[in-house]
């Protein structure tokens, strides 16, 4: 029976968000029948890794169905997209390269949608590739100010601080860590900068994103991919979460980032599957005050997350959920210091009991 491309294969069509209905039928103009199911199979499973909820997933444009449609061997063109995404993230981006430039298509839309209202796809790419290529930044003397300088240091004694105490947390335990840097400030402050260290030290390293802006005490969002969910359901590995967040009001006091809260409730779901709702195993270790924990689960995004894990979670032991922050910093010179937004007042450690 031929195979029905936009019916056989949605999560793929689905990805090329409103371009020609026939761009995917290349392959089967390509190839043969069993060649064209085993690149879609290999395809839908490299899409799902790659379009994470933040900005490095990726829309099929014709150019990339192009580039994935070559007689060459298919998973050496998932390779050469995956090293031109490396690329771009360490600086290299060459805009003449028109399969790099399109694998941040979806960046330039998910800017434009949070901008404006949405518009058809295939007219937002065509503001894409219309886009101008800025000129070279000119060169011109900066120097920091004093305050800035007290920040800088603050920010690096931070890092220093969680890198010690990540370190010590894995001599501690033979079972895997994993350091998640929050994306945004928790990654590009404390994880990012100390990834090469944390990785000698045998932790590894990924980045998700719980927007701060969308966290309220219930809410209880998608944090993990399915993959990493049966991961963890499979080894309980310890998981560090880190994070940014102002200063406190009170320089004394521990602040502690809005995300946070919707990781402790997502833990809160993961923990009830695995006890079967039996909450006396884990209620007291949630770090979820204990007048708080019914509103919770009778809130319909607990309910909906919890749905969700039921059917990636078996029954087994739980995780305890806790806080830890860097001492303040200040110097003599500035008193002001604890102010600025890149404190790392707050992170996530969980392990199993």
């Amino acid at each position: 029976m031929p195979i029905n491309l936009p019916e056989d294969f949605p999560a793929i069509n689905n990805h090329q968000l409103g371009f020609d209905d026939n761009a995917l039928a290349d392959f089967r103009d390509k190839f043969g029948e069993e060649e064209v199911v085993r690149r879609l199979d290999r395809l839908k499973q490299w899409l799902q890794h790659a379009n994470l909820l933040n900005h490095y997933g990726v829309i099929l444009t014709p150019v990339l169905i192009e580039h994935l449609t070559q007689a060459s061997d298919f998973e050496a063109l998932l390779g050469e997209l995956d090293q031109r995404a490396t690329h771009t993230r360490a600086g290299h981006f060459d805009a003449g390269d028109p399969i790099q430039r399109d694998l941040e298509f979806r960046r330039f839309a998910m800017e434009s949608t949070n901008e404006r209202m949405p518009i058809a796809t295939t007219q937002m790419y065509s503001e894409f590739i219309a886009l101008p290529q800025l000129p070279p930044p000119r060169l011109h003397e900066f120097h920091l100010s004093d305050e800035q300088i007290q920040a800088a240091k603050r920010v690096a004694h931070e890092a220093v601080g969680f890198l010690d105490f990540a370190r010590q947390f894995k001599a501690s335990t033979a079972r895997p860590v994993i350091v998640i840097g929050n994306d945004r400030y928790g990654r590009l402050w404390f994880v990012e900068p100390i990834e090469p260290f944390l990785v000698e030290a045998g932790i590894e390293v990924r980045y998700d994103r719980v927007p701060s802006l969308l966290a309220h005490r219930l809410s209880t969002p998608a944090i993990f991919p399915a993959r990493f969910v049966r991961r963890i359901n499979a080894q309980m590995p310890h998981i560090i979460i880190a994070d940014g967040a102002s200063g406190a009001k009170n320089p004394a006091a521990m602040k502690m980032a809005k995300a946070l809260r919707s990781c402790a409730n997502w833990f809160a779901a993961f923990n009830d599957v695995r006890a079967r709702g039996d909450r006396s195993k884990y209620a007291d270790e949630s770090s979820i005050p204990a007048d708080f924990i019914d509103e919770l689960m009778k809130w319909h995004e607990f309910v909906a997350r919890r749905v969700e894990l039921s059917g990636w979670v078996t029954p087994g032991s739980t995780y305890r959920v806790t806080t830890w922050s860097n001492d303040m910093f200040r110097s003599p010179s500035s008193a002001t210091s604890h102010r600025h937004r890149s404190s790392m007042s707050s992170s996530v450690t969980t392990g199993r009991r």
